[in-house]
């Protein structure tokens, strides 16, 4: 086959149906047509099926979501992201869910804009049925550590872990640093007089952390449940082992 060929067919194949798609072999650009990542469910759906059916544990099993940086420097990627920590640092995300047991791949689905339901949507593609013996444990990576994340997977009947995230995670529990600095930011703007704030730290007092150093371990633990709904722990720990800073919490 000729080289002109392969590059005209090349910049005319995709991963989804062609319909509503014109492309420029001339320029080797698509055109867009509104969001086009989305057309790719079906085959990211179709790369683990066979995984699924062999190897998930849906009885006892132990998976685990966490997001991966794909790096592209592409103009037309329809969503991306820069992170500093991985490598690549700048492409479009995935949402992956994995074995914890077997480091296998068991899904993986791509974020478009405006689509807050990218998870659920690749929970959906393991057919998990609900109200199983066991159950599935399921471990959210801390950038998925929001209270509306995990009721959304405690309702699937899984025992969900994660780290509550800074916003969003309606943790009850927080350092007595961060609570005087919250405090400072309030007093500024709204005027609020130093006996105001005793009285609201004296409320408050049971749901904050001392971390000042050497003073050893301490875990505390809530516990909500309404009738109805799935039970939610809280936990805050607060630990003496530092390998960067010996002493140090």
């Amino acid at each position: 086959m000729e080289r002109d060929r392969f590059i005209a067919i090349q910049s005319c194949t995709c991963g989804y149906a062609q319909a509503g798609r014109t492309a420029s072999v001339h320029s080797n650009a698509w055109t867009q047509q509104g969001a086009m990542l989305r057309r790719m469910k079906e085959i990211e759906v179709a790369l683990f099926e066979r995984s699924v059916d062999a190897l998930l544990d849906k009885e006892n099993g132990f998976i685990v979501v966490d997001d991966e940086l794909i790096a592209s420097r592409a103009a037309d990627v329809e969503q991306k992201a820069v992170s500093n920590r991985k490598r690549g640092k700048e492409g479009p995300v995935a949402d992956c869910i994995a074995c914890s047991m077997l480091s296998t791949c068991f899904g993986m689905r791509l974020r478009v804009t405006n689509d807050s339901s990218n998870v659920d949507r690749l929970l959906d593609s393991l057919h998990i049925p609900k109200n199983t013996e066991c159950g599935i444990e399921l471990a959210f990576d801390r950038g998925y550590g929001k209270l509306a994340a995990v009721l959304a997977a405690a309702d699937r009947d899984l025992d969900v872990i994660t780290i509550a995230g800074t916003l969003g995670s309606r943790h009850p529990y927080n350092t007595v640093e961060e609570w005087d600095a919250a405090m400072q930011k309030r007093r500024h703007r709204s005027q609020l007089t130093p006996e105001t704030i005793r009285g609201l730290k004296a409320i408050c007092g049971q749901w904050l952390i001392p971390s000042d150093n050497y003073l050893g371990c301490e875990v505390r633990v809530a516990k909500r449940q309404k009738p109805q709904s799935k039970t939610v722990y809280a936990l805050a720990l607060r630990d003496v082992f530092n390998g960067k800073r010996p002493g140090r919490t």
